[in-house]
Order: C-alpha cells, then sequence, then structure tokens
C-alpha cells in the first residue's frame, strides 16, 4: 500500500507546527503581499476550503487559488457553488464530510493528470468569469438597472 507524503500549508493561521503520520502540518501566518501569496497557490498541488457555514458567502481565496490555476476541493456551502465547477474546475463536498473531502483530495493528489487539467481549466474559467474587467462591467450594468429603476 502506497502513501503519499503530504503538507498541509495553512495560510492566515499561527499555530506549532506539526506531524500527523506522514503528514506535515506547517503555519505559515498572515501573508500581505498579493504576490507571496500567489506564489502558495502556484506552488499548491489542490487548495482546501472547508467552510462549515453558509456565510462563507463567496470566499476571495477560491477565486485566488483559481485564478492561480489550483484545483480546489471545498464544501458546497452559501456562495461556493457559483465559485467551482464541481468536476471541471475542483470538487465540491459536502459540509461536514469529511471522507467525501479526503477522497476528492486523494483523487486529484493521485491523478496528475485530472490535477492539471482542473488546474488549467480553473485557470481559464477565472479569467473568463472573474476578472476585475468583467466584474467592473457587470457592476456598472447592475447599478445602471438600479438607478432605472
Amino acid at each position: 500500500h502506497d502513501t503519499l507524503d503530504l503538507l498541509l500549508v495553512c495560510l492566515g493561521d499561527e499555530g506549532p507546527n506539526k506531524c500527523l503520520g506522514t503528514a506535515k502540518i506547517r503555519f505559515s501566518g498572515y501573508q500581505k503581499d498579493p504576490k507571496k501569496v500567489a506564489q502558495f497557490y502556484q506552488a499548491a498541488d489542490v487548495f482546501l476550503h472547508a467552510a462549515k457555514i453558509e456565510a462563507d458567502t463567496f470566499p476571495t481565496t477560491i477565486l485566488e487559488a483559481l485564478a492561480c490555476g489550483t484545483p480546489v476541493v471545498a464544501t458546497a456551502v452559501g456562495g461556493i457553488p457559483e465559485q467551482i465547477e464541481d468536476g471541471v474546475t475542483g470538487f465540491l463536498v459536502p459540509p461536514g464530510d469529511t471522507k467525501a473531502m479526503a477522497e476528492a483530495v486523494m483523487k486529484l493528489l493521485t491523478d496528475d493528470a485530472l490535477r492539471m487539467g482542473l488546474g488549467r481549466n480553473a485557470a481559464e474559467d477565472a479569467q473568463m468569469r472573474f476578472n476585475l474587467n468583467k466584474q467592473v462591467d457587470a457592476y456598472l450594468e447592475w447599478y445602471g438597472e438600479l438607478l432605472a429603476n
């Protein structure tokens, strides 16, 4: 039975580095520099977003990971299903279903072609749907509709 050496990097959190079996957990703390944050996303094989509640309406971190070409595994709560196309740019799992989350992560970590394909799709989709100019145009159009009414 093969085992994977895993490194889980937690951005934004502080804590002591730990080891759990073959998995290493490293805390890098809050990163102010967007370029440095992008380097973390680009170095990652998978971005994991385990939100528990609907309060996570439209997390920027998911958009950042997608834009960097990193496939995302996230819980299907709040606005997250609007960000991730399940099976195309990442995987959505039910909240609290740790088994489904682990299976989705392992699927990506053990299938290079799938992981790279989803990463390419993620970057293309983020550029197409969430680029700054498109978002500005959408807001201006919406404000115009509000003012017209």
